[in-house]
């Protein structure tokens, strides 16, 4: 059996491959490059090249799209990252105006204030020159003030200035020290003989007027402290505290100072102990008013309350504070630390035991070792429990 060849060789059924044109193979590395080149400049927020790269990559994407099928997707893509770029570059040309606009402003201020101070001193200066031996000393001393204000005192004139301003200070202080302190300020910084004590009387001036404040203070927060008025007289001495700790910084060795500090203090420890006898008064108000024995009758074994009773009662003592004198039974260690002390209500209490059995914890141990048996003490402390066998539970407040 013969089989016949139609041909040398058979042609491929799905038809020859069609190779990707040397065109589009440059636009689409031109499209890649203006998006590389386009991030570049938009990171580096160049402006104008990210706007110009944007659009050839839309304008490339655009073409792609319109002549080239196989790349439409591809295109669609780069055509958004265009617009996203030139976005990006009209952002960044935008703010950079905007930034140089600003520093021209600034500039412009400057240049301004600077114009304007010239213009000031200029001013001066023919004023001083204008100025003869004989003028009088009012005027020379408003002229003297505007020109340390403004910087600018001729050098042949600093002396007069500089002694008119101290005598102006020194006689203002008398009367009115604010304003005398200013004139002294205004000497201060001018080069002249008086320059040195104007600077120390004004620093003496200003300690003499912190000790008189002080000593003001002291006398308005006792006067406080006798009306019993503790948020005035804190407010008062805190302030003064503030002054002082202040002025020590800088004049550490001020004895004066250091002393009335000291008075502060002691001030401040009275108002301290007025202020806790204070609370201690308002917990007492709430405490509860009857006696210890009464209470401990209420719930005790002798009770002619029920059960039902009882813990009904109860819940309008439990947290209760009180103030009792008790009379110490018993003092014992606890196995897990802490002590507690067994009390009688006082030395005519029937109890054979105790009446009240108190908690203390492991960091009270200085003030229970003092406890002696037998006698009998001021205790605050609070109801926690009741109990037939073992009487009222308590702890300290």
């Amino acid at each position: 059996m013969t089989m016949q060849s139609n041909g040398p060789s058979q042609q491929n059924s799905l038809g020859p491959k069609k190779k990707t044109s040397m065109g589009v193979q440059v636009l689409a590395y031109l499209i890649g490059s203006c998006f590389g080149l386009g991030i570049i400049t938009a990171i580096g927020m160049t402006g104008t090249p990210g706007i110009i790269l944007g659009v050839l990559a839309v304008a490339g994407s655009i073409f792609a799209i319109v002549k080239v099928p196989r790349l439409r997707v591809l295109a669609s893509f780069g055509a958004i990252g265009g617009v996203v770029l030139t976005l990006l570059g009209l952002g960044a040309v935008g703010a950079e105006e905007t930034a140089q606009a600003r520093a021209q402003a600034n500039m412009d201020e400057a240049k301004k204030r600077r114009l304007e101070a010239e213009a000031r001193a200029t001013e001066l200066a023919l004023k001083f020159e204008d100025l003869a031996a004989s003028s009088k000393n009012e005027d020379v001393l408003a002229l003297c003030e505007q020109a340390v204000s403004a910087g600018g005192i001729p050098a042949n004139h600093k002396e007069r200035c500089g002694t008119l301003l101290y005598a102006q200070g020194q006689a203002r202080l008398s009367k009115e020290r604010s304003e005398g302190l200013r004139y002294l300020a205004l000497a201060g910084q001018i080069e002249s003989s008086k320059r040195a004590d104007a600077v120390a009387l004004a620093a003496k001036t200003e300690r003499d007027a912190l000790r008189d404040d002080t000593n003001a203070s002291l006398k308005d927060a006792q006067a406080q402290l006798a009306a019993k008025d503790i948020t005035s007289a804190r407010a008062t001495l805190n302030a003064a505290h503030k002054r002082i700790a202040t002025a020590l910084q800088s004049e550490p060795n001020d004895k004066p100072l250091a002393a009335l500090q000291q008075r502060l203090e002691d001030l401040t420890q009275k108002v301290e102990k007025e202020e806790e006898k204070q609370a201690s008064a308002k917990r007492r108000a709430d405490y509860i008013k009857e006696s210890c024995a009464q209470v401990s009758r209420t719930f005790g074994p002798s009770s002619k309350l029920s059960d039902i009773q009882k813990d009904e009662l109860w819940k309008s003592y439990k947290g209760k504070g009180f103030a009792w004198n008790l009379e110490v039974v018993e003092v014992s260690e606890g196995m897990l630390g802490g002590y507690t002390v067994q009390f009688k209500c006082g030395r005519n209490s029937p109890s054979l035991i105790q009446d009240i059995q108190m908690s203390f914890s492991k960091h009270a141990r200085a003030t229970v070792m003092e406890l002696q048996k037998g006698a009998v003490y001021e205790v605050e402390g609070k109801l926690t429990s009741t109990s037939t066998l073992f009487g009222l539970g308590a702890e300290p407040l």
